[in-house]
């Protein structure tokens, strides 16, 4: 309904537009005699050509005229500025009269042949809103600074643990592959003992069998050689080692009845050994033996050896273990 309303009244607008501007140019000429009325508030422009003469700084000029006659009658272009204070107060005009000869007898004043005349009232309200207003403005550009502060100081925070975390994340990621170096050492150290040196006794055992056909001769032959590649070659744990290939060369010649099933005889061997109650009891507190106890489901007499599978197991076992 409103919107067809509109249209009629848009649609009058550009049919009389014509009629229409003559009517506001008539009512403007109009107007023009009582343009003067605009004048009857209070003018602030210190400018005596456009102040009104109905205007209370106009009056106040001629009644400060009056009381205190200018010396110089040539020069007009006064200036005496009272903040909400009344003309009616005699302490007023005295500080009014004072401020006057002070000024008229400033050496730059007297140099241009200037005095005081006219008078400007500014009432207090005005400036102490705009002194507000200009207060709130450098309160809230305080605010702002402190926000853009505080939030420079989270950012700055935060990017510092950042580099923190991004450090800790360095020298975790050193350490760790420092412990997995280690510990993959670690484990094939520990692979060359604990199926090496059984390896090492079965070579032997199956060159002398070779040469002689003969089982105890090649077993006796053999423990002795690994026996002594321990005392020479290893500088650690010698005892659980000697005693380890003992035990382990104990259960070969009980349990070896063909010689091509080695590799089977050797792997039963070693797992009978770790779990010997009669060897294992007595390095119960050995944490080695415990390491052998963990390989041995892990690894056996073929892949021992094999550096992926080492790296595999070392990473799991660390992993696990974290």
């Amino acid at each position: 309904m409103l919107e067809k309303q509109f249209k009629i009244y848009s649609n009058s607008i550009v049919k009389y537009s014509k009629i229409i501007i003559l009517i506001w140019i008539i009512f403007t000429l109009l107007m023009l005699p009582f343009s003067n009325l605009l004048f009857k508030e209070t003018s602030y422009d210190i400018s005596s050509s456009v102040i009104p003469k109905n205007s209370m700084e106009y009056q106040a000029s001629n009644i400060y005229a009056q009381e205190f006659p200018s010396q110089n009658s040539n020069v007009s272009a006064n200036l005496i500025l009272i903040e909400n204070a009344s003309l009616n107060d005699s302490k007023n005009i005295k500080l009014i009269w004072n401020l006057t000869n002070e000024l008229e007898n400033n050496s730059i004043i007297k140099k241009y042949n200037g005095n005081v005349s006219d008078i400007l009232i500014v009432e207090r309200n005005i400036i102490k809103e705009g002194t507000n207003y200009t207060y709130k403005i450098y309160n809230s550009t305080l605010i702002l600074l402190k926000n853009i502060k505080n939030s420079f100081n989270i950012l700055y925070n935060s990017t510092l643990e950042i580099k923190n975390y991004e450090i800790f994340i360095y020298n975790t990621e050193k350490n760790l592959y420092k412990n997995i170096t280690n510990f993959v050492n670690i484990t094939n150290k520990t692979l060359l003992l604990e199926f090496g040196l059984p390896s090492y006794y079965v070579h032997v055992f199956l060159y002398v069998y070779g040469k002689t056909k003969n089982v105890s001769i090649s077993n006796e032959y053999a423990l002795k050689k690994t026996i002594n590649f321990i005392e020479n070659n290893i500088s650690i744990m010698k005892t659980f080692l000697i005693s380890y290939i003992y035990n382990f060369s104990k259960i070969w010649n009980y349990s070896l009845t063909n010689v091509s099933q080695y590799l089977n005889v050797e792997e039963y061997s070693i797992g009978i050994t770790i779990y010997n109650s009669s060897f294992s009891s007595y390095y119960i507190n050995n944490n080695t033996l415990r390491f052998f106890d963990i390989l041995y489901k892990y690894f056996n007499v073929t892949n021992f050896q094999n550096s992926t599978l080492i790296l595999q197991f070392s990473l799991n076992y660390i992993i696990n273990n974290l």
